[in-house]
């Protein structure tokens, strides 16, 4: 008797370790989706941010030259 219930005992051990690692891989996925989100946001931001220094440029460039 005390070995069944050593074996369900281990079963339930073995389940709880099985959840607690999905659990947490679950955490890990949510950490690594949120940088994923991050690193595709800082870079649209500065992408943009470069184009519109380059636009910005080019139009000053413009404006000079009609001035000229």
């Amino acid at each position: 008797m005390n070995i069944i219930a050593g074996e369900t005992f281990n079963t339930c051990v073995r389940m709880g370790n099985l959840v607690v690692v999905i659990v947490v891989l679950i955490a890990a996925a949510k950490v690594v989706v949120v940088v994923v989100v991050v690193v595709v946001v800082v870079v649209v931001v500065v992408v943009v941010v470069v184009v519109v220094a380059l636009a910005a440029a080019a139009l000053v460039e413009v404006v000079v030259v009609v001035e000229e």
